[in-house]
């Protein structure tokens, strides 16, 4: 386990919490007590369950659900844990330092202290715990008619497993035998597809290829890698929480509250000028000039199915800005939302426990702010520093994975693979695996001829044969070299593949 954590050293990601920040987790209760209960509404009695991964052990969001005639009535509870973490205090600096926890595949660098990430803060099923809850009444067309934000006390009945509800849902095993869970789950699934169907129709975008999942055995070597699909289940709470925190954001930013957004700027017009040029060699085409975030899920849903989809989608992907926390409310382009947050996830992310902050104070009809432009200051500088953070956790994560993904590829040096060209530039060709694994073919490598990138017809050409490989071509690679010191793949070409599958 040490190359992680060189990658984390690497990162000056912070590995011990101060003595004081300590202490005062240790000196927690873990237990809630009648007194806290006494004064937030108890929805204890409410059918509540987690859905998260196997290996998940802080959970911060859990789901409650009923149907009054033609309307779904959705409570989403989130983990209070501003309750616990006092303003200005030592284990608030920290968060606040740290800005998110960070997963760094086998380990996790948290925000909080295990006695608050793992214990009073986090859901665990069959124990009482102190949350906000976000109660929603959605109507059958997915609009949100109704809201009420509540500091609320819930006891989880069910910690459920993404997988697990999945094959339920999909009718590949009766997992569960409550039949109360069985019909909430049903419903929940109802009201996902609703929601879904809201949002591509306003133009959201729904990027939905499989991302790598890396294999690491009891050493913490990589024997293994696979692509970790979104099933139903994932879906449902990426939904759930969608919904919950433009509900949140679009409250405040009506009240014209200064509060924390989550923004993600209009793609750059040289992006988008580049990615119109690729697609072009696929034969599609956006129309119009301004670019909408509409006229690019319609694009996703033509190329859906074909061989030429991941490769897109990856590519439209890349073409975007990076969202980022913002003092002022603006666009969000992927979400074809004008307000947006960050709110479910106050365990792991700074910004929501800073939004659970204000939610409160509006709740308690504390809202009255002596110095507004000190206040504000306070929101701009926290929406920078949390996006510094933020871009330094995914680095760190990036790194991870590449130097896992090499190190794994350094056992299959001379081996074959069918891969896909993923990306053309002037050095090299990228070319993805079926397992997501990428590796370059440098055009040094290519010795049959000379090979340079042609930027205008966007494809690779050599300069005696005249041969051409193109973006979304099929090729036979094997691997050339691999280090995980390094963190590269390389590969060499060993043939073309037609569009019948052959060789040439």
């Amino acid at each position: 386990g040490i190359d992680i954590t060189s990658i984390a050293y690497e990162f000056n990601l912070p590995f011990e919490f101060p003595k004081k920040a300590l202490s005062q987790a240790k000196n927690i209760d873990q237990n809630v007590t009648n007194k806290e209960i006494e004064s937030r509404q108890d929805f204890r009695d409410l059918l509540t369950v987690t859905i998260d991964g196997a290996d998940a052990k802080d959970f911060d969001d859990a789901i409650s659900i009923e149907k009054d005639k033609d309307d779904y009535i959705l409570y989403v509870h989130i983990a209070d844990v501003a309750n616990y973490v006092a303003k200005g205090s030592s284990l608030d600096r920290e968060a606040y330092k740290r800005g998110n926890s960070v997963y760094l595949l086998d380990r996790v660098i948290p925000m909080l202290p295990l006695e608050l990430s793992n214990g009073i803060c986090s859901l665990n099923p069959n124990v009482d715990r102190l949350t906000l809850t976000v109660r929603m009444r959605i109507n059958k067309n997915g609009k949100v008619v109704d809201y009420k934000f509540y500091e609320s006390v819930i006891n989880s009945d069910f910690r459920l497993v993404y997988d697990n509800v999945s094959d339920y849902l999909e009718g590949k095993d009766d997992f569960y035998k409550d039949d109360e869970l069985n019909e909430n789950l049903k419903t929940m699934e109802e009201l996902y597809k609703i929601l879904a169907e809201k949002r591509v129709v306003r133009g959201s975008i729904d990027f939905d290829f499989p991302e790598a999942n890396i294999i690491l055995d009891d050493k913490g070597v990589a024997v293994d890698v696979e692509k970790a699909e979104r099933r139903v289940a994932n879906k449902i709470i990426e939904e759930f929480m969608l919904v919950t925190n433009e509900t949140v954001a679009s409250h405040f930013g009506y009240m014209e509250m200064p509060f924390m957004y989550r923004i993600h700027e209009d793609p750059s017009e040289e992006k988008i000028a580049e990615f119109r040029k690729i697609i072009h060699n696929f034969g599609y085409k956006i129309k119009g000039q301004d670019i909408h975030s509409k006229d690019l899920q319609i694009l996703l849903d033509e190329v859906k199915g074909k061989p030429e989809e991941q490769l897109i989608s990856t590519i439209l992907l890349r073409s975007m800005r990076k969202a980022e926390y913002s003092a002022e409310p603006d666009i969000h382009f992927g979400l074809a939302t004008n307000y947006y947050t960050h709110f479910t996830s106050p365990i792991r992310r700074y910004p929501d426990l800073f939004i659970h902050r204000i939610l409160k104070n509006w709740i308690h009809g504390d809202i009255n702010i002596k110095n507004i432009t000190a206040y504000e200051k306070l929101i701009q500088e926290t929406a920078k520093h949390c996006s510094e953070t933020e871009r330094k956790a995914e680095s760190a994560e990036y790194e991870v994975e590449d130097m896992k993904m090499a190190e794994y590829m350094e056992s299959k040096i001379g081996a074959e693979y069918e891969g896909t060209i993923v990306s053309l530039t002037n050095y090299g060709m990228y070319i993805q695996l079926e397992n997501t694994v990428e590796g370059l073919v440098r055009y040094e490598s290519m010795k049959n001829d000379f090979y340079r990138f042609d930027e205008q017809k966007y494809y690779v050409i050599g300069d005696r044969t005249k041969k051409i490989y193109n973006l979304g071509e099929k090729v036979n690679i094997k691997v050339l070299d691999a280090s995980s010191e390094r963190r590269e793949i390389d590969f060499i070409i060993v043939n073309k593949i037609n569009n019948s599958g052959e060789e040439k």
